[in-house]
């Protein structure tokens, strides 16, 4: 490996009287070095010994270049150090013994002028850089001779001036405002040779800058394929909301933490209930603001769409919806790349020309090579080995040069002639993304030239690189020892040698170089790929990140227990309701399994995901299906195997509740609980205590089933909520809404919606805006209650939530009831679906207009509450506004609800107003006496109030007293108002409902408030 040895004069003084002083200058030499693979690795007085541990005899580039920064780093130094003297070596010997040989070989220089060269790194340089003899040692005086300069980088050298002519002739028109816009298409088969044409084009348009004034998409191997190429993209930054209205910047500011989530997915754990939707608004706002900061600086818009045959319909039909928000305010241009003279369906009318780039020849061969090699390099090009090793692609044949120059940069021991290439007897067609060795052998010979560890860094760019975010690539690499400013060193050099896309995301386009690759590290693949999956499996273990599937590929191939991993993987797919994550794993879990030592417990892994995707999916043919063929878990000591038993107890608590089988569900839910105990399983225990809470719930124990909930909350301090926690928490609120406890119902909302906003799950926050809309129905603020209910109708026609949309508006709308606008409630409730909760608000209305008659009509022939749909106790449930919440906790054994007693009781009033008091009298008594609702039920104020109001309208002697009927809901009322934390709360609750007003006025009528 290569040293630099330094002599500091001064610097032992200058440590002594001014340690600080001294330490800068340390530090100083220190960040000088290690962007370029060096470390200070020992100090001594005034002399510091630099090494390059990664570098081998050809690395001397990086070495001198570090050298020759080293001296211009001390200059502003010479005030404090009496003089400085740099040797360049290279050490084969123990790192005390080379100290000292070096040492001794300062002492003998004539002076301290450049860089000096050892014994051992001349002869390994001689002919490689220019040097000077003074007084029998070697100096340096430039960094290296101008003829030993390799190519310029890959993107630069892949530069078609006539392509690029040709496509700003096309574009014209539009430039000058006189066409709209409209996309090129540049067709090679060479992908990186059309992506980098395509870049030229956007460059020499929008002029180039620090970063890219042009929006790229590419398809990579993510796992949501729809979104790949988005999630690829750069996106601007938080300062650009400065472009957007504050409408638009409150829109994208709700949705960007998906989008992040997605572009450093599996880096961040998510749940995405509707990732696409989240895309669209917060991409398509990011890049209208990013554009309109472009106009602002008269610089043109320009999308470029790398590779878009490999994109996804989805992805297309995603973009081209991006595209056409954006089309009429900035009218983008699309540049786009493609190995063939198509594009999709969706693009089609856009699509103005097709360029179709030049293969090599043997004139551009000989252009190319005069224009980038060197007089020397020129010489040792032969220009039909050229045209094979280039395999009809400007890209190889850059790899082809590269290698020669670095041949002839090899020291005469180490320079070895190219082995010829197998001859290309026709290969692919020009449409084909197939790769032959022959048409590789440029790109393999320059891999086999790479360094050791850029060879292993691009090893775990083709594992990793494209499926995960670029910043999870790079802690890969750290994880596996590589010093995290090498790793950026080495991306840069790889992508400028065009082996990767680009530095930052690390991805290998093309599969047989992968391969290649992979293979070319020869024993070190199975080390890399161990290395590889422990990293991956750490950091599972630590839930920082959570697997995809293509992620399971790399970890399920090299021996490692991955299955943990793979629990993982499916139950937060699962949580995200991705299906589309699993179903290919369902598909080829044959190939799976047989990378795993343990089928029987993959077996019972997949099973449980098969029921309780089948339970999310309310398919209950497949459920029962499911519980058939499984109906038990493994029985293995092992505790992550009793882990996996209870997971199986869950998933059929989960299918008994769904199934209305509340014993059996409390029984396994009992199992899954002392099972996940049983495995210290902690995470496990809260997911069993969520469902036991959740059956408590439902029987009405409504404390014991809040303190389950509250089991759920991840542990003090770590404020990590996750979609178990932000569920525990919504069933608190039930708790607290359903007992009345309607402050700190609003305390709770506002504390959660951050966390289930951060993890996208937008049908919790749906959830949220309707709970603070009822909190504020049921207070009587009417107008508030409608604001927070018309946000939730906007968010659910933004994520295509239908049954949400339909219980809000409804709500809306009985809201308008008791704003003292029926009139225009009733019109809008005529135009929705008759069912039992518009047909109570369509009464409501019809009463207030003093229509009784046409409001009793109706609620008679109430249609059944509809309640045993068979669903999952992990979905919401929108069928009305009170499923949600009331129902949650009361009727669920009985099929009842307080649907059904509000409706029965305001009828029953209707039908005294109406004249038969006897019948309503007899249907009251029936719920209030026979039926016996239950005492926890939030209305019975209101079911008490009525019945007091229909019992003077009788004179039958059997009557029960009114009084006593309306101190019932006297009690009722005052049970409820003790329950409001705040002093405005109470007052709102007995003064602004509006039955709570007209039940006070009652009560202080009769005295008894």
């Amino acid at each position: 490996m290569y040293a630099l040895f330094l002599e500091l004069e001064g610097l032992r003084q200058l440590s002594r009287l001014t340690p600080d002083v001294g330490r800068e200058l340390l530090n100083s030499v220190g960040a000088t070095v290690l962007p370029l693979g060096g470390v200070i690795a020992q100090h001594e007085g005034n002399h510091l010994l630099v090494l390059f541990p990664r570098s081998g005899e050809e690395d001397h580039y990086q070495v001198l270049d570090a050298g020759f920064q080293l001296l211009a780093g001390l200059k502003p130094w010479h005030q404090e150090l009496i003089g400085s003297t740099l040797v360049a070596e290279y050490v084969e010997d123990e790192l005390d013994t080379g100290f000292r040989r070096l040492r001794k070989m300062v002492n003998r220089l004539p002076h301290d002028a450049g860089i000096w060269i050892g014994t051992t790194a001349e002869r390994i340089l001689d002919g490689t850089v220019a040097m000077r003899r003074d007084r029998g040692f070697a100096l340096i005086d430039a960094p290296t001779q101008s003829e030993s300069r390799g190519p310029v980088d890959c993107h630069t050298f892949l530069r078609s001036d006539e392509a690029v002519i040709e496509a700003l002739d096309a574009m014209e028109p539009w430039i000058v405002g006189d066409a709209p816009p409209a996309m090129l298409l540049f067709r090679s088969r060479d992908r990186r040779h059309a992506r980098a044409v395509a870049e030229h084009v956007a460059g020499d348009l929008c002029g180039t800058a620090a970063e890219p004034r042009w929006i790229s998409l590419y398809p990579s191997e993510r796992e949501d394929a729809a979104v790949a190429p988005i999630a690829n993209s750069v996106f601007p930054g938080e300062s650009l909301n400065a472009f957007l209205h504050s409408y638009e910047a409150a829109l994208r500011d709700r949705c960007v933490v998906v989008l992040d989530g997605v572009r450093n997915a599996p880096a961040t754990p998510g749940v995405f209930d509707h990732l696409e939707t989240d895309v669209l608004s917060s991409f398509g706002l990011a890049v209208l603001a990013r554009y309109r900061e472009l106009r602002s600086q008269l610089i043109p818009p320009v999308m470029v769409l790398e590779n878009i045959d490999h994109f996804s319909v989805e992805s297309v039909r995603l973009i081209r919806r991006v595209y056409d928000r954006l089309e009429p305010e900035v009218r983008p241009f699309l540049l786009a790349t493609s190995a063939h003279a198509t594009v999709p369906v969706a693009f089609a009318d856009l699509l103005m020309q097709v360029i179709a780039l030049q293969r090599p020849t043997a004139a551009t061969i000989a252009a190319a090579a005069d224009r980038m090699l060197s007089d020397t390099a020129k010489r040792s090009v032969r220009i039909a080995d050229s045209l094979r090793r280039s395999g009809g692609m400007f890209s190889r044949l850059y790899h082809h040069f590269v290698c020669v120059h670095d041949a002839l940069n090899h020291s005469a021991a180490h320079r070895t002639p190219i082995a010829p290439a197998p001859e290309n007897t026709g290969g692919n067609s020009p449409d084909t993304d197939e790769d032959t060795p022959a048409e590789l052998s440029a790109t393999l010979d320059l891999v086999d030239r790479l360094h050791q560890d850029e060879r292993e860094i691009l090893a775990v760019a083709c594992l990793v690189g494209g499926r995960v975010g670029a910043a999870l690539a790079g802690e890969i690499a750290h994880a596996l020892s590589f010093d995290p400013l090498r790793v950026r060193q080495v991306a840069r050099r790889l992508a400028s040698l065009g082996l990767v896309r680009d530095a930052g995301s690390l991805f290998v386009e093309n599969g047989s170089l992968r391969d290649a690759v992979l293979q070319s590290v020869e024993g070190d693949t199975r080390r890399i790929r161990s290395a590889v999956a422990r990293t991956l499996l750490s950091m599972v273990e630590t839930d920082q990140i959570h697997l995809t599937r293509s992620l399971i590929s790399v970890v399920s191939s090299t021996g490692e227990d991955w299955l943990p991993a793979f629990r993982a993987f499916l139950r937060h797919a699962l949580d995200a309701r991705r299906f589309d994550r699993v179903l290919p794993i369902f598909g080829s879990a044959a190939d799976v399994r047989g990378a795993t030592d343990r089928p029987d417990l993959f077996d019972d892994l997949l099973a449980f995901a098969q029921l309780r995707m089948a339970l999310l999916a309310g398919d209950e043919t497949s459920a029962d299906q499911r519980y058939v063929e499984y109906s038990e878990g493994p029985r293995t000591p092992a505790p992550f195997d009793r882990s996996v038993a209870a997971d199986g107890a869950l998933e059929l608590a989960r299918y008994a509740a769904a199934k209305g089988d509340f014993p059996r569900a409390r029984s396994m839910c009992k199992q899954a609980i002392m099972g996940y105990q049983d495995a210290d399983d902690s995470a496990g225990v809260g997911r069993a205590n969520l469902e036991f809470g959740s059956l408590l719930l439902g029987r009405e124990q409504i404390g014991d089933a809040r303190d389950y909930f509250l089991m759920t909350r991840p542990p003090s301090g770590s404020g990590r909520y996750g979609y178990d926690e932000v569920r525990g928490v919504l069933s608190e609120i039930v708790c607290l809404f359903v007992s009345g406890h309607l402050t700190r119902v609003r305390g709770h909302v506002q504390m959660i919606r951050n966390h289930a906003h951060g993890l996208g799950m937008r049908d919790v926050e749906l959830l949220l805006d309707l709970v603070e809309g009822r909190v504020a129905f049921e207070l009587g603020m009417y107008d508030e209650a409608t604001s927070h209910l018309e946000q939730g109708l906007c968010s659910a026609r933004i994520y295509d939530n239908a049954a949400a949309a339909a219980v809000f508006r409804a709500w809306i709308a009985r809201c308008l009831v008791y704003r003292d606008d029926p009139r225009t409630a009733l019109c809008a409730l005529e135009e929705m679906d008759t069912r039992g909760e518009v047909r109570l608000f369509r009464a409501e209305a019809l009463y207030r207009m003093d229509m009784p008659r046409e409001a009793g009509a109706q609620l008679t022939d109430q249609e059944p509450d509809g309640r045993t749909v068979f669903r999952s106790p992990e979905t919401i449930d929108w069928s009305d506004g009170f499923a949600p919440l009331e129902n949650r906790a009361f009727g669920v054994s009985a099929g009842e609800s307080v649907l059904r007693n509000q409706a029965t009781s305001l009828g029953a009033y209707l039908t005294a107003v109406n004249g038969e008091v006897d019948d309503a009298i007899e249907q009251m008594h029936r719920l209030t006496r026979q039926e016996k609702i239950s005492t926890n039920d939030p209305y019975n104020r209101l079911y008490y109030f009525l019945y007091s109001e229909i019992l003077p309208r009788s004179k039958s002697p059997d009557r029960e007293d009114y009084l006593t009927i309306l101190g019932k809901s006297v009690k009722y009322m005052q049970e409820r108002n003790s329950r409001l934390d705040e002093y405005r709360d109470k007052t709102s609750f007995l003064s602004r409902n509006y039955w709570n007003r007209l039940l006070l006025e009652e009560a202080r009528t009769h005295n008894l408030i």
